[in-house]
């Protein structure tokens, strides 16, 4: 005997004599239409077998009936899956079919923005995976340095500090495994027979650099890097280019001219996602002999990392730090003026996106731009999901009949829900399968286009398959959902009479989502502009300083000065050279700092100032203002032995109104005090990019400084005739090669290297034109299809109007212009989230541009004629149909 029941939910009560875990295993693993027969019928069976031989036997029965059971249920389902999953493809494809411009259009604008998010994830997952290749990354930490002298300075935190602290570290912090210190250095001329070049990233560092981080040797071994100090080790890519097919180790470079360096050893090519790069790593103890210096003395910076047994040491050991500069008050009578430096342990993970500290070892990246660029993905797959739920719901009025007739003949509704979310499987899957193959084909264009060395093999990593998989469930059930419940929901008596009115009843949705994918493009449109007009005010800006038409050629090492003048004079005899300087830093990255000393100053006053070395033509080459006083002339032999230029906002700092005149000295790094008076104030120009305000600085002509570390005159900077470059540059080279001859020509223009320091604003910018293009490009696709279609569901009623004697215009304007309301809507709700976007973008510069009310106005403006363009196109091919196809229609 069977027993039936209406609810599915476990019948306690009636099944109490079976095992109950049993009993309710199979109940969960029956399907829903056949539980209750067949656990009645084990029940009827396992109380006779009970009555008959006891119930332990009947119980004994019930398990082994369940076990013997499982296979073939699990069998049947997924067989019954299959089935399902077969018809449900099979009736997708005969539906695309049937709608192919539904069809493309949907696929189109689900693949372009799955495209986008994957190719924007894997730039975001490049970024933030940065240094995370280490051995426990998270167990390393840098030392970094906080001056309060510097409070009158943009930052007071180094990326450097002390490098006696390395020694000190090694020998009492039993909580440190590893610690090392080194220097980085750049342009360095690297010689071998006849290969010259000057080069970058050359590190000098002790012997603990390969216990912190974990770069590993391709050839040779790092266990013994150190213990020479003339040896070396080099990179792959090094080694190629200096010795071709030639076995390197135990061959010989030459560093800057005059030191020779055996190499031991070639290291792997460091990883683009590593924020310290290296070309060459030499030893530490090589360094201190070729330029005199003592790293044990506390007068030494450099960069200092440590690795900790623990994380949770981190705390310990950077309040242990902080009580090491009073122990060596004794000792270094200077040190009770670095008293007021601290340090603080910075994490390895955070030195990319959260690190901008003075002296850092390159341009990190931007943690607000990671989020940007994922914020921008997820906006543009929401616009491709909407358009597929906007045409879904908007295609229910003409499958309503297809959804009757399948209630009639006794589907349920759920059966239904899971035939339309398998369509939306379908089509997502379809997507993606292209948005793969895009990806593919993309990847080296966005490498370029990033300056990130993203690869393809990045996609098939697990963690990435798993977000894969799980954005394809999202992109299903999202874009999928709303419309499968939508169109199942319908009674067969309503679905089959009154189709039209059924569909009509959801308009609303329908403009909520149009506003929404509308808000979301003017939102990325005035964003765009935006962050072009901030772009454009860069370039444009007044910095104080003139940046066209001049080429920079920096020269190595340590040049004589007299080979300099020489050289100058040399170049200044054609006429297409308009005037040369020589400096050791140029506008625009003056960060050498010192500390300000003057005349019956307060020995407690601090008062940190930027220089720069320049010659008698550094004022007058880059174009910038003296506003008080005079510059630097050669009438004058006494500027030669001290003059001083100060900037406006070194004046305003020391609160000096008179200043000219006014005797000024300088500490110079051990060469004793520069004295001299100040003859002039140059006005305010930015001695560092635009993301930091102007700092006070002084000019000064070298004089008689000789220090060694001094970068005296290492910037030549050539103003040229505009009308004349190729000439300029041919003689610049000419010039450069006689003076320095086995040493390669090397210049640049200077308006070049300013724009490279706003890289990352370049490369955010190009990436939101483009993804503000496609979202737009989605959304007129999208507005495409949804104005056919409800065209076409109001074709009688354009008949009837034509009929009665509507023009053309009419019929365009009747189909427009609730569109319209709807765009202007959407600007009334994107106007002020974008406004709120930008400005806390631009916090991040010091100085910005305005944000005009025409970003505003003129995205509300393309966005509405986007729309009348996409709608008229169909609304014109209505109206132009004859009044009897349209009555005939349907």
């Amino acid at each position: 005997m069977n027993r039936r029941r209406s609810d599915s939910k476990w019948p306690e009560g009636e099944y109490e004599g079976s095992p109950k875990i049993a009993r309710r295993t199979l109940w969960f693993l029956l399907r829903k239409n056949s539980r209750e027969t067949l656990a009645g019928d084990f029940e009827e069976i396992f109380l006779t077998i009970s009555a008959s031989t006891g119930r332990g036997a009947a119980c004994r029965w019930y398990w082994k009936q369940l076990l013997w059971s499982i296979p073939g249920i699990f069998a049947g389902s997924i067989a019954l899956v299959m089935a399902m999953t077969g018809s449900y493809v099979k009736i997708s494809l005969r539906n695309m079919s049937r709608q192919k411009v539904f069809s493309a259009i949907n696929v189109f604008g689900l693949a372009t923005g799955l495209t986008c998010f994957i190719l924007i994830g894997l730039y975001a997952g490049y970024e933030l995976r940065f240094d995370r290749f280490h051995h426990e990354p998270e167990k390393v930490y840098r030392v970094s340095s906080i001056d309060k002298r510097w409070m009158n300075m943009n930052s007071t935190e180094h990326a450097v500090c002390h490098m006696s602290l390395g020694e000190i570290i090694r020998e009492e912090f039993s909580e440190v495994t590893a610690v090392t210190k080194f220097f980085q250095s750049n342009n360095w001329m690297v010689s071998r027979d006849d290969r010259t070049d000057f080069e970058r990233d050359i590190i000098s560092a002790d012997t603990g650099f390969f216990d912190v981080f974990d770069f590993r040797a391709v050839r040779g071994s790092t266990d013994r890097f150190g213990e020479e100090p003339f040896h070396m080790l080099i990179s792959e890519s090094m080694a190629l280019k200096y010795f071709a097919n030639e076995d390197p180790v135990g061959k010989t470079l030459r560093l800057r001219g005059e030191h020779d360096f055996e190499v031991a050893g070639i290291l792997e090519d460091p990883p683009g996602d590593s924020h310290l790069q290296y070309n060459f790593v030499i030893p530490l103890t090589a360094r201190e002999k070729m330029s005199e210096i003592d790293v044990s003395s506390w007068s030494v910076i450099g960069y200092t990392y440590l690795r900790l047994h623990d994380t949770d040491d981190a705390g310990r050991v950077e309040a242990r730090l902080n009580t090491l500069p009073e122990r060596f008050y004794d000792v270094d009578e200077a040190m009770k003026d670095r008293a007021r430096i601290s340090y603080r342990l910075q994490p390895l993970l955070d030195i990319h996106l959260h690190s901008h500290l003075n002296f850092e070892l390159s341009k990190g990246g931007d943690l607000r731009t990671v989020i940007i660029a994922l914020s921008i993905a997820f906006l543009i797959l929401l616009v491709a999901c909407v358009n597929y739920i906007n045409l879904s719901t908007a295609r229910a009025a003409k499958r309503s009949r297809e959804v009757g007739i399948r209630k009639v003949i006794g589907a349920h509704r759920s059966q239904l829900i899971q035939q339309f979310l398998g369509e939306a499987f379908v089509f997502a899957f379809i997507a993606f399968m292209i948005s793969i193959l895009l990806v593919m084909l993309l990847i080296p264009w966005m490498s370029s286009f990033t300056g990130r060395d993203v690869t393809a093999l990045e996609i098939v990593d697990p963690h990435f398959l798993m977000l894969l998989t799980g954005l394809f469930i999202f992109v299903s059930l999202f874009s999928g959902g709303y419309p499968a419940f939508l169109m199942s929901s319908g009674r067969p008596s309503a679905t089959l009479n009154n189709y039209l009115q059924a569909s009509r009843g959801k308009v609303s949705l329908r403009s909520f989502l149009l506003v929404f994918q509308f808000s979301i493009s003017i939102f990325l449109v005035v964003c765009s502009l935006a962050v072009k007009g901030q772009l454009d005010y860069i370039v444009e800006k007044d910095m104080g300083y003139e940046r066209e038409h001049i080429v920079v050629a920096t020269l190595n090492g340590r040049p004589d000065r007299n080979i300099v003048a020489a050289l100058k004079a040399r170049l200044a005899e054609s006429p297409t050279i308009t005037g040369i300087t020589s400096s050791s830093h140029l506008p625009g990255s003056i960060d050498f700092q010192t500390r300000a000393h003057w005349p019956g100053m307060d020995e407690e006053t601090v008062v940190m100032m930027n220089f720069v070395f320049a010659d008698y033509d550094f004022v007058d080459v880059f174009g910038m203002e003296i506003v008080d006083g005079r510059n630097f002339s050669q009438d004058h032999p006494s500027d030669a032995n001290g003059a001083f230029i100060l900037n406006e906002t070194a004046v305003r700092n020391l609160c000096w109104e008179d200043p000219v005149g006014r005797d000024f000295d300088e500490w110079m790094c051990g060469d004793g005090m520069a004295t001299g008076k100040i003859i002039g104030v140059v006005k305010d120009f930015n001695n560092l990019s635009l993301h930091h305000g102007i700092e006070p600085l002084f000019i000064l002509l070298p004089g008689r400084f000789d220090n060694p570390r001094l970068p005296l005159s290492r910037q030549l900077s050539i103003r040229i005739n505009g009308q004349s470059t190729r000439e300029a540059l041919d003689h610049i080279e000419a010039g450069l090669r006689e003076f320095f001859p086995g040493q390669p020509p090397k210049y640049r223009f200077f308006d070049e290297m300013i724009d490279q320091v706003y890289s990352a604003e370049q490369r955010a910018g190009r990436v939101l034109t483009v993804s503000t293009a496609i979202a737009i490009i989605i959304a007129c696709v999208g507005l495409f299809g949804l104005i056919s279609y409800m065209t076409e569901q109001r074709t009688k009623e354009i008949g009837i109007r034509k009929a009665l004697g509507a023009s053309a215009g009419q019929i365009v304007l009747l189909l427009t212009r609730g569109l319209v309301g709807l765009v202007l809507l959407a600007n009334l709700i994107a106007w002020p989230l974008a406004w709120i976007a930008v400005e806390r973008w631009m916090r991040a510069f010091e100085y910005r541009a305005d944000i005009s009310y025409y970003f505003f106005i003129q995205a509300g403006v393309a966005a509405l004629v986007m729309t009348i363009i996409t709608v008229s196109v169909q609304a014109l091919k209505a109206a132009k149909t004859a009044p009897v196809d349209c009555l005939r229609y349907e």
